[in-house]
């Protein structure tokens, strides 16, 4: 396949760096140009990538109109985002988006009635189930080979104190804990399940003082095929820290399996609990944390380039990731937040 197409990359911080390198290395897509307000983390991720260097750029329109690419990427942060990706939905720009697409239900809202009126191609990046192992291990569980899943126990575990001075640090309520990170381990459950979970029992609670907003929070989430979910996040653990992609355990009728989605390149992401008699890709490898992530951007880019190619909408297009979003809003509300 050869790189038949241009796109745009908008912020160029510190994620921002790692699209654009695993844009650059795409066979799909190419760069047309990087743009941010910072100079100096536009001067960083130019001298980051090979020659030939795309051009940069200070003003995500004049960029657009100078380049005229085939999509756009945005790497721009929530509420900044908003109005850019309004601007480039409505010129008809497909774009590729980091996660969360939204903070609040009046955000989703506009969007909706953007596309609906604007119908543009919108992917976001919902990386964790682009994973080859989140793959396979989707179909060990829709092949049952331990019997019917009966229970999953996901535990994300940080200390916050490491990060305090953190934007996320200063988001109020669910926004920094839930739709900022804890949006990545909904999207994975979904996918993994194959289902959408309802939510039975949230609370939440603020223990960090350095952080305005929710540091704990414990759901309980089932399905229709009985499949029940606990999802506990903190940002509050001094130790005992789990990766960013959390600790999940999957309890079937005949066996276990312990899943890491962000593995160290030491340990297996996944354990089983007896050893499948067949049926599991066991050399599947566990690379070091930047290719974790380069694996994982070039996977979600091809689908999107794909998603275009066939004129359908990407796997974790606006439809899909609409359901993510709203699963997040049920925890916050029967945590007790209200969006009003």
């Amino acid at each position: 396949m050869t790189t038949d197409r241009s796109i745009l990359l908008v912020g160029t911080g510190g994620w921002g760096r790692e699209v654009a390198r695993a844009i650059n290395a795409s066979p799909r897509w190419c760069l047309a140009g990087l743009v941010d307000t910072d100079p100096q983390a536009l001067a960083s991720t130019r001298d980051a990538l090979p020659a030939p260097q795309p051009p940069v750029f200070k003003d995500a329109l004049s960029a657009a109109k100078a380049t005229r690419p085939d999509a756009i990427a945005m790497v721009v942060p929530n509420p900044a985002r908003q109005p850019l990706l309004e601007h480039f939905l409505r010129a008809g720009f497909p774009a590729f988006v980091e996660k969360p697409l939204v903070h609040s239900p009046d955000q989703l809202s506009r969007l909706g009635e953007i596309l609906a009126e604007y119908p543009t191609p919108l992917m976001v990046a919902q990386n964790y189930r682009y994973s080859a192992h989140s793959r396979a291990l989707r179909r060990f569980i829709e092949d049952a080979q331990f019997g019917r899943l009966r229970e999953i126990h996901i535990a994300f575990a940080r200390n916050g104190r490491n990060f305090a001075g953190h934007p996320v640090s200063r988001m109020a309520g669910p926004t920094g804990l839930l739709m900022e990170l804890g949006i990545h381990h909904l999207d994975l459950l979904r996918y993994l399940v194959g289902q959408e979970p309802s939510v039975l029992h949230a609370e939440a609670a603020s223990p960090l003082k350095e952080f305005a907003g929710w540091t704990r929070i414990d759901a309980d989430l089932a399905f229709p095929s009985g499949t029940t979910a606990h999802y506990s996040a903190r940002y509050n653990a001094a130790h005992d820290e789990t990766p960013w992609g959390g600790s999940w355990n999957f309890i079937f009728d005949h066996g276990e399996a312990h899943y890491f989605p962000c593995p160290s390149a030491d340990a297996p992401a996944i354990r089983f609990s007896p050893v499948p008699p067949f049926g599991w890709p066991k050399d599947l490898p566990t690379p070091d944390a930047r290719e974790q992530r380069q694996n994982l951007l070039q996977a979600a880019l091809a689908e999107f380039a794909t998603s275009l190619d066939e004129n359908r909408p990407a796997e974790t297009g606006f439809a899909d990731n609409c359901l993510t979003i709203k699963t997040a809003f049920a925890i916050a509300r029967a945590a007790g937040w209200d969006f009003a």
